[in-house]
């Protein structure tokens, strides 16, 4: 008989010792629902967000020898919890300041099961809660079905396309008590608008004057120009290494060095919030969408706030335990 020891609750992180009970019902993904009911019937899709796939025979021509034989010895046997340490470090090269290693690595798992757990970690009843609208349902949805107040910061301007911090003011002085988290998503879907640089500081400062989280969906944006300019000779996609002369041809045509994603052109690419100094953002980023590759179900989480990480990956485990090593 196998004895299981049980840590005591003052081991376990702060928000994590009396998890509170969802006080509604969770919204139905109306997006999801509708995808679910047509989009793999239909025989032409004119509502895609992401770009046109990747096959696996093409993802595997562009790796070199030594990454072939890794992925031809492959084991479905179970994996590091934290993920994949060689993903993980691939990961952190797209960005300033975080580490491949240690306890502000990136956490691993599905974009959406990171929207979750990020949520989860950040939120408790009553708290406020300034998210842009329209907006991928999760990113405010989650938050309502905890118990928090939602408050929408809505394009404005002659075209609706733009999101401006005036805007963004006068939602935040709407709210009764103070914010606890703004939710944003650059490049935005649907309208793909991007702040100017002048316009994310300004995002910053309003989040840093609140001392609130800054939750930053990055899915359409790729770091390509702070990759290239280290030197790497190639980019890794999961345990794929793809050689940097192939990244335009097979992202959109997109070229390393000059462009970072899926932004129009290289005047609009910006550094990830993670990277902007301030230690309570963080950043949500994936292969679905600038990698053409959603099938993997690969995604990340990144920040500098040690204790949320520890959050997330202490909720991770009642998600899944190990993120399957085909996929990494």
């Amino acid at each position: 008989m196998t004895t299981v020891a049980l840590a005591p609750s003052s081991t376990l992180p702060p928000q994590q010792q009396l998890p509170p009970q969802a006080p509604k019902t969770l919204e139905p993904f109306h997006l999801e629902r509708f995808f679910a009911r047509f989009e793999f019937d239909a025989p032409y899709l004119l509502c895609c967000s992401d770009c046109e796939a990747l096959a696996l025979p093409e993802v595997l021509s562009w790796a070199d020898p030594q990454t072939k034989a890794r992925f031809d010895g492959l084991s479905l046997g179970y994996t590091e919890s934290r993920g994949c340490p060689l993903l993980r470090r691939e990961v952190s090269a797209l960005y300033e300041t975080v580490p491949g290693d240690g306890p502000l690595s990136p956490v691993v798992a599905a974009p959406q099961e990171c929207v979750l757990l990020a949520m989860l970690a950040l939120l408790r009843p009553g708290a406020v809660v300034v998210a842009m609208k329209p907006a991928y349902q999760s990113l405010y949805a989650v938050a309502e079905w905890v118990g928090c107040t939602v408050l929408a910061w809505e394009p404005d301007g002659d075209g609706g396309d733009r999101f401006s911090l005036d805007a963004l003011r006068r939602t935040v002085a709407s709210s009764p008590k103070g914010v606890s988290l703004i939710v944003v998503n650059f490049p935005h879907n649907p309208t793909g608008f991007v702040p100017t640089a002048l316009e994310l500081g300004g995002l910053v400062e309003i989040a840093r004057s609140l001392d609130c989280y800054l939750f930053s969906d990055e899915m359409y944006t790729l770091f390509f120009l702070f990759f290239v300019a280290r030197g790497f000779g190639v980019m890794s996609l999961a345990f794929f290494l793809l050689p940097a002369s192939s990244l335009g041809s097979c992202l959109c045509l997109l070229r390393p060095g000059r462009y970072r994603g899926l932004e129009y052109s290289p005047a609009y690419a910006l550094p990830s919030l993670v990277d902007c100094g301030y230690s309570k953002a963080l950043a949500l980023g994936g292969l679905s969408k600038a990698f053409a590759a959603p099938g993997l179900r690969i995604g990340w989480l990144v920040s500098h706030d040690q204790a949320l990480l520890d959050r997330v990956r202490f909720e991770q485990l009642y998600i899944y335990n190990t993120r399957s090593m085909n996929y990494q």
